[in-house]
Protein backbone atom coordinates (compact mmCIF):
# COMPACT_ATOMS: atom_id res chain seq x y z
CA UNK A 1 0.00 0.00 0.00
CA UNK A 2 1.54 3.35 -0.84
CA UNK A 3 2.36 5.84 1.42
CA UNK A 4 0.39 9.02 1.97
CA UNK A 5 2.82 11.37 1.59
CA UNK A 6 3.50 9.09 -2.05
CA UNK A 7 -0.28 9.87 -3.29
CA UNK A 8 0.06 13.64 -1.85
CA UNK A 9 3.03 14.00 -4.52
CA UNK A 10 0.96 12.58 -7.19
CA UNK A 11 -1.56 14.92 -6.99
CA UNK A 12 0.12 18.09 -7.36
CA UNK A 13 1.77 20.82 -10.23
CA UNK A 14 3.82 23.23 -9.63
CA UNK A 15 3.23 27.17 -11.51
CA UNK A 16 6.50 28.85 -12.02
CA UNK A 17 4.94 32.29 -12.00
CA UNK A 18 3.32 31.79 -8.57
CA UNK A 19 6.03 29.31 -7.25
CA UNK A 20 2.19 27.29 -6.00
CA UNK A 21 1.80 23.84 -5.74
CA UNK A 22 -1.70 23.30 -7.58
CA UNK A 23 -3.97 20.57 -6.26
CA UNK A 24 -5.03 18.28 -9.33
CA UNK A 25 -7.13 16.19 -6.88
CA UNK A 26 -9.98 15.64 -5.35
CA UNK A 27 -12.06 19.01 -3.64
CA UNK A 28 -14.30 19.99 -1.18
CA UNK A 29 -16.18 22.76 -0.02
CA UNK A 30 -17.77 25.61 -2.00
CA UNK A 31 -21.70 25.44 -1.86
CA UNK A 32 -21.76 28.87 0.86
CA UNK A 33 -18.16 30.14 0.19
CA UNK A 34 -17.52 29.54 -3.12
CA UNK A 35 -14.31 28.38 -2.40
CA UNK A 36 -12.49 25.08 -3.01
CA UNK A 37 -10.21 23.21 -1.18
CA UNK A 38 -7.90 20.30 -2.06
CA UNK A 39 -9.36 16.94 -0.66
CA UNK A 40 -7.30 13.57 0.27
CA UNK A 41 -7.97 10.51 1.57
CA UNK A 42 -5.63 9.84 5.18
CA UNK A 43 -7.05 6.47 7.00
CA UNK A 44 -7.99 4.15 4.15
CA UNK A 45 -11.71 4.24 4.51
CA UNK A 46 -14.20 5.83 3.12
CA UNK A 47 -15.05 9.21 4.22
CA UNK A 48 -12.05 9.48 6.45
CA UNK A 49 -10.24 12.51 5.07
CA UNK A 50 -8.62 16.24 4.91
CA UNK A 51 -8.10 18.92 3.53
CA UNK A 52 -4.88 18.73 1.52
CA UNK A 53 -3.27 21.88 2.27
CA UNK A 54 -3.24 21.11 6.17
CA UNK A 55 -1.99 17.48 5.04
CA UNK A 56 1.16 19.09 3.64
CA UNK A 57 1.30 21.26 6.59
CA UNK A 58 1.63 18.31 8.86
CA UNK A 59 3.98 16.32 6.02
CA UNK A 60 6.83 19.12 6.55
CA UNK A 61 6.16 20.77 8.88
CA UNK A 62 4.74 18.33 11.93
CA UNK A 63 1.75 18.68 13.93
CA UNK A 64 -0.84 21.19 13.89
CA UNK A 65 -1.64 22.51 17.64
CA UNK A 66 -5.28 21.98 18.57
CA UNK A 67 -7.57 25.58 17.57
CA UNK A 68 -4.87 26.43 15.02
CA UNK A 69 -5.74 27.62 11.21
CA UNK A 70 -3.69 26.41 8.14
CA UNK A 71 -3.34 29.88 6.66
CA UNK A 72 -2.89 30.66 2.67
CA UNK A 73 -0.27 33.86 2.36
CA UNK A 74 -0.76 33.19 -1.39
CA UNK A 75 -4.48 33.42 -1.25
CA UNK A 76 -4.93 30.50 -3.18
CA UNK A 77 -6.75 27.70 -1.66
CA UNK A 78 -5.53 25.21 -4.05
CA UNK A 79 -2.23 25.86 -3.05
CA UNK A 80 -0.35 22.73 -1.07
CA UNK A 81 2.93 24.22 -1.03
CA UNK A 82 4.37 24.32 2.84
CA UNK A 83 6.37 27.41 1.72
CA UNK A 84 2.69 28.90 1.18
CA UNK A 85 1.14 28.08 4.53
CA UNK A 86 1.30 29.31 7.75
CA UNK A 87 -0.48 28.75 10.98
CA UNK A 88 -2.92 31.26 12.84
CA UNK A 89 -6.50 31.73 14.83
CA UNK A 90 -9.68 31.98 13.57
CA UNK A 91 -9.69 35.57 14.09
CA UNK A 92 -6.18 35.55 11.81
CA UNK A 93 -8.28 33.70 9.19
CA UNK A 94 -11.55 35.96 9.39
CA UNK A 95 -8.88 38.96 8.75
CA UNK A 96 -7.76 37.67 6.67
CA UNK A 97 -10.39 37.22 4.28
CA UNK A 98 -11.48 41.15 5.41
CA UNK A 99 -8.21 42.16 4.06
CA UNK A 100 -8.30 40.39 1.07
CA UNK A 101 -12.13 41.61 0.44
CA UNK A 102 -13.88 38.17 0.77
CA UNK A 103 -16.51 37.48 2.09
CA UNK A 104 -18.62 40.52 2.04
CA UNK A 105 -21.53 39.49 1.58
CA UNK A 106 -24.52 42.03 0.95
CA UNK A 107 -27.51 39.88 0.62
CA UNK A 108 -28.73 36.74 2.42
CA UNK A 109 -28.86 33.37 0.33
CA UNK A 110 -32.68 34.40 0.58
CA UNK A 111 -32.24 37.97 -1.13
CA UNK A 112 -32.78 39.94 2.30
CA UNK A 113 -30.20 42.86 2.04
CA UNK A 114 -27.75 42.46 5.12
CA UNK A 115 -27.99 46.21 6.64
CA UNK A 116 -27.97 47.58 10.08
CA UNK A 117 -31.55 46.95 10.83
CA UNK A 118 -31.20 43.53 9.11
CA UNK A 119 -28.41 41.78 10.40
CA UNK A 120 -26.60 40.64 13.44
CA UNK A 121 -22.55 39.60 13.93
CA UNK A 122 -22.37 36.59 15.82
CA UNK A 123 -18.86 36.34 18.00
CA UNK A 124 -16.52 34.78 15.07
CA UNK A 125 -17.96 37.84 12.77
CA UNK A 126 -20.14 35.66 10.67
CA UNK A 127 -23.03 38.05 9.60
CA UNK A 128 -27.09 36.44 10.00
CA UNK A 129 -30.37 37.93 8.22
CA UNK A 130 -32.88 38.47 10.67
CA UNK A 131 -35.84 37.58 8.52
CA UNK A 132 -34.40 34.13 7.85
CA UNK A 133 -33.53 33.57 11.31
CA UNK A 134 -37.16 34.55 12.36
CA UNK A 135 -38.69 32.89 9.81
CA UNK A 136 -36.90 29.82 10.73
CA UNK A 137 -38.00 29.75 14.04
CA UNK A 138 -41.35 30.29 13.08
CA UNK A 139 -41.42 27.34 11.27
CA UNK A 140 -39.35 25.15 14.04
CA UNK A 141 -42.59 26.35 16.35
CA UNK A 142 -45.18 25.21 13.49
CA UNK A 143 -43.48 22.14 13.10
CA UNK A 144 -43.69 21.47 17.11
CA UNK A 145 -47.38 23.05 17.34
CA UNK A 146 -48.35 21.22 14.22
CA UNK A 147 -50.20 22.44 11.14
CA UNK A 148 -52.50 25.25 12.93
CA UNK A 149 -51.35 27.52 10.30
CA UNK A 150 -51.20 26.05 7.03
CA UNK A 151 -47.54 24.55 5.59
CA UNK A 152 -44.79 26.99 4.92
CA UNK A 153 -44.16 27.80 1.16
CA UNK A 154 -41.07 27.25 -0.45
CA UNK A 155 -38.50 29.73 -0.63
CA UNK A 156 -36.65 30.17 -3.62
CA UNK A 157 -33.65 31.89 -3.67
CA UNK A 158 -33.73 34.86 -5.81
CA UNK A 159 -30.20 36.26 -5.42
CA UNK A 160 -26.59 34.90 -4.50
CA UNK A 161 -25.05 35.93 -1.43
CA UNK A 162 -23.39 39.16 -2.71
CA UNK A 163 -26.43 40.56 -3.87
CA UNK A 164 -26.79 39.76 -7.61
CA UNK A 165 -30.28 38.72 -8.87
CA UNK A 166 -30.65 35.38 -10.12
CA UNK A 167 -31.62 36.17 -13.96
CA UNK A 168 -31.98 33.98 -16.69
CA UNK A 169 -28.83 35.26 -18.05
CA UNK A 170 -27.11 35.50 -14.78
CA UNK A 171 -28.17 31.42 -13.42
CA UNK A 172 -25.69 28.87 -13.72
CA UNK A 173 -26.92 25.74 -13.22
CA UNK A 174 -24.68 22.70 -12.03
CA UNK A 175 -24.77 19.33 -12.95
CA UNK A 176 -25.75 18.33 -9.63
CA UNK A 177 -28.82 20.74 -9.93
CA UNK A 178 -26.68 23.30 -7.73
CA UNK A 179 -27.84 27.41 -8.99
CA UNK A 180 -24.69 29.38 -8.89
CA UNK A 181 -24.45 33.27 -10.44
CA UNK A 182 -22.70 33.53 -13.08
CA UNK A 183 -20.88 36.81 -12.15
CA UNK A 184 -19.67 35.45 -9.32
CA UNK A 185 -18.53 32.33 -11.09
CA UNK A 186 -16.65 34.59 -13.55
CA UNK A 187 -15.20 36.97 -10.68
CA UNK A 188 -13.91 33.89 -8.74
CA UNK A 189 -12.52 32.53 -11.86
CA UNK A 190 -10.76 36.04 -12.88
CA UNK A 191 -9.01 35.85 -9.49
CA UNK A 192 -7.98 32.58 -9.58
CA UNK A 193 -5.92 33.24 -12.76
CA UNK A 194 -4.70 36.58 -11.25
CA UNK A 195 -3.56 34.77 -8.10
CA UNK A 196 -1.40 32.21 -10.94
CA UNK A 197 0.66 35.11 -12.08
Amino acid sequence: MRSLEDRFNEKWVPVTESGCWLWTGAVSGGKASGVQYGYISVGGRSGSGQRAHRVSYQLHNGDIPEGLFVRHKCDNPLCVNPDHLELGTHQDNMQDMAERGRRKRTHCRRGHELNEENAYTNSRGHKYCKVCKRDSQREKHRAERGDKFGKPEYRVRTHCPHGHEFTEENTYTRPDGYKECRTCRVERVARFKRNQK
